[in-house]
């Protein structure tokens, strides 16, 4: 999953519900923040995203009830995911925060059948202001179908117009195999590696920092 979650930037909110780490670069100049234009909804051949709502909430239980194993494993807010007040409180979170315009969620559901796949997520990064991150989760039970890489394909081209100086950045543990893979396709480069970073757990672990070429054309 990208970013430590599966991919998003640091939320604001209580530790269980971080995405991804807050990033630490002590080089680098502040900026204005960045706003974007984001779509509701976008689709492709497959699927489709829209923004989240309360309404998603059993949705987006029974996927991460599926998952949680998984999750767990590189991703320190998904333990003890299981369970409907994790749910609860999780979405509750994500709306506070997409209220205050620090991130922009998307469930993304299969277009046959609007089964809940998974979930893409763009966020403001803190530490690097001006800068936003990308971060995804995927359902244990749809591995190996492309989901999220679709996903990525489709709002990255939304998103890549938009930042000028600015970055898109994604990050993932070291151990993140197919997440290393699907941010290389997508046109990210590494630009940096976080040595011996502690999650809420007390587990140590690297993690790796991607950005996005501007040359990008995703056609990958």
């Amino acid at each position: 999953m990208g970013g430590r979650s599966g991919g998003s930037p640091g939320l604001g909110l209580a530790p269980e519900f971080r995405y991804a780490l807050t990033m630490r670069f002590p080089y680098h100049k502040p900026r204005a923040q960045l706003e974007l234009a984001l779509p509701s909804v976008f689709t492709t051949a497959r699927l489709v995203a829209s923004r989240l709502t309360a309404h998603d909430t059993a949705d987006i239980h029974a996927a991460l009830a599926e998952s949680t194993a998984e999750l767990s494993v590189t991703c320190d807010w998904a333990v003890g995911s299981g369970s409907e007040k994790f749910s609860r409180r999780f979405v509750a979170g994500l709306l506070a925060e997409n209220k205050r315009g620090q991130r922009a969620d998307y469930l993304v559901r299969e277009t046959a059948g609007r089964l809940a796949v998974g979930m893409v997520a763009l966020c403001r990064n803190h530490d690097r202001a001006g800068d936003w991150e990308i971060g995804f989760w995927r359902r244990s039970g749809c591995r190996g179908r492309g989901f999220m890489a679709e996903a990525a394909r489709a709002l990255i081209p939304v998103v890549q117009p938009q930042l000028h100086f600015a970055k898109l950045l994604l990050t993932c543990d070291e151990n993140s195999a197919h997440v290393i893979r699907l941010a290389q396709n997508l046109g990210f480069v590494q630009i940096a590696v976080i040595h011996n970073d502690m999650d809420r757990h007390g587990r140590l672990r690297q993690v790796l920092v991607f950005a996005l070429q501007q040359s990008s054309q995703h056609s990958s």
